[in-house]
């Protein structure tokens, strides 16, 4: 399956494991992951399937066993479908 973005929005970033995420379509504001945060930024650019985001998210995975990985991945994406940040298509 492919994840896409529902708009673009704007992050406030301090590196400190949160990252303030505001969704202009909606004017919500959210206080996501920077995991979370990574994988908005990769759909950016477009689509991706999840096996895509896993690999771009590699670095927060690499400390975890594969099929947690997985897990991990398809929970954000679960989480920021239910907020609205991110569609399945």
């Amino acid at each position: 399956m492919q994840w896409r973005l529902t708009s673009s929005g704007m992050a406030y970033n301090r590196d400190e494991g949160a990252v303030v995420y505001y969704h202009p379509a909606s004017g919500d504001t959210h206080l996501i992951s920077s995991a979370a945060f990574s994988l908005i930024q990769s759909l950016q650019a477009g689509p991706l399937s999840e096996r895509a985001l896993q690999t771009r998210l590699s670095d927060y995975l690499s400390d975890i066993e594969p099929a947690d990985g997985d897990q991990l991945v398809d929970d954000m994406l679960h989480e920021l479908h239910l907020i609205h940040l991110v569609e399945p298509i």
